[in-house]
């Protein structure tokens, strides 16, 4: 082995050990502050974990966010933050965790362009909408309260980032809707996903396991059986999955294999976009622009 291997080994091994040093600090204090005060335990690690941080609109989004026609509707007891461009049949754009709506905005000039109009906003703890935590259900709500609220509209399909797209998912799956869906990096093991986040920054599993109990109660919705990995296999819609191969952030291999469930999801892989850098795209935008307009809504023998 030659020196400056030997040190690489080194410096690897020493950022290993520090990093594991950092959970079991983490997990040791968690743990005797569980025994000290379980509601103030949770209550830390809900402010850790529950609280997105917040988006840094750049310049260009800015300027877009002054060229939007904006709207508000309610959900949760929460005001939502909404935004429409454009006139015409209906797309909706639904931002994943720590995002907020203008995020796609490199799309929807595209889809202004295209003949669409564009719908989008901002969920609960994000952008300029009421509160500073959220959570899987919240976002589902959300979108659940939009489609409901927004009957006149003529949605043409529904366009979702990671944790908004696993929201999509349930979306469809409680009301049985059958629409156009493009799920961008969709989190689709979402429980093993928190599972393993939890356990990577040393949260000991009762506490983790009781902040879900908690978000289970408040909103009346259940994660084992509401989990998107599993509601995805019932979906109706016409469903296209698109994901990059590079994502570090949320698993291609999980889209991969829900592509190959049934007839009615496809996957449109990438190479090189990452899982923010995909959103600004406009070659992909151009080409869901056309799944959009081409495909007609399949619904599968549900």
């Amino acid at each position: 082995m030659t020196i400056s291997h030997t040190n690489s080994f080194i410096k690897s091994t020493n950022v290993r050990v520090v990093e594991q040093f950092k959970v079991q600090t983490i997990y040791l204090f968690f743990s005797l502050l569980w025994i000290v005060s379980r509601p103030l335990a949770k209550y830390v690690v809900k402010k850790l974990f529950f609280t997105p941080q917040h988006y840094k609109m750049s310049e260009k989004e800015k300027q877009m966010i002054q060229k939007a026609k904006p709207f508000k509707f309610q959900s949760g007891g929460r005001t939502i933050q909404g935004y429409q461009w454009g006139k015409g049949p209906a797309v909706l754009f639904i931002h994943g965790w720590a995002g907020c709506g203008i995020q796609f905005y490199e799309y929807f000039e595209l889809f202004v362009k295209a003949g669409f109009s564009v719908f989008t906003f901002d969920h609960v703890g994000h952008g300029n909408s009421d509160g500073k935590t959220s959570n899987y259900f919240e976002f589902s709500n959300a979108v659940y309260q939009f489609m409901t609220l927004q009957k006149k509209l003529d949605v043409k399909a529904i366009v979702a980032h990671s944790l908004g797209a696993s929201a999509v998912i349930n979306y469809l799956w409680r009301t049985g809707q059958g629409i156009k869906t493009i799920l961008i990096a969709p989190a689709l093991p979402l429980v093993d996903t928190l599972d393993h986040a939890f356990f990577k920054y040393g949260v000991p599993l009762s506490i983790f396991k009781s902040l879900l109990k908690d978000i289970e109660k408040e909103t009346g919705h259940e994660f084992e059986k509401e989990n998107p990995i599993d509601q995805i296999k019932l979906l109706c819609s016409d469903i296209l999955i698109v994901h990059d191969t590079a994502d570090r952030a949320i698993s291609y291999e999980e889209s991969w294999k829900a592509s190959l469930l049934q007839d009615n999801i496809r996957l449109y892989s990438t190479h090189g976009l990452g899982h923010i850098r995909i959103l600004k795209d406009k070659a992909l935008a151009n080409q869901i622009i056309r799944n959009i307009k081409t495909r007609e809504v399949s619904i599968a023998d549900c």
